[in-house]
């Protein structure tokens, strides 16, 4: 079963920004928890919650591949079901040196999330 939304979590201003930015504004929400007890200078982050879409998959990609300096990468998705359960996933990819990354981390992402392939439009 494919998920009706992920949520991605630890981002800091720039991701916020950078995903805001990237993906269409119906698809994605933010969450930032209240500072409670927060000292100055203490760095809160937040949760961008998102309907997924090919698009959206696409996007988070590109996201990924720029944010992840190094060819591993490992990033942890919380998974809310159509019938409401919640569980998180663990999305890693060894990205190669390949003319297509972005395809590879979109298959992964893909994989990971149990959407049909077919309904990409990805070159494998």
């Amino acid at each position: 079963m494919a998920p009706a939304r992920i949520h991605l979590t630890g981002l800091n201003r720039l991701d916020e920004r950078e995903l805001a930015d990237s993906l269409p504004a119906e698809t994605v929400t933010f969450e930032r928890p209240r500072a409670t007890g927060a000292r100055h200078g203490e760095l809160v982050t937040a949760t961008a919650i998102v309907i997924i879409s090919s698009q959206v998959l696409r996007t988070l990609a590109v996201w990924l591949l720029r944010t992840h300096r190094s060819r591993r990468i490992e990033y942890e998705i919380g998974v809310e079901n159509e019938d409401g359960s919640k569980e998180t996933r663990t999305l890693r990819v060894d990205v190669h040196d390949s003319a297509a990354p972005e395809d590879e981390v979109v298959q992964s992402l893909a994989k990971l999330l149990a959407i049909d392939k077919g309904v990409l439009g990805t070159s494998e």
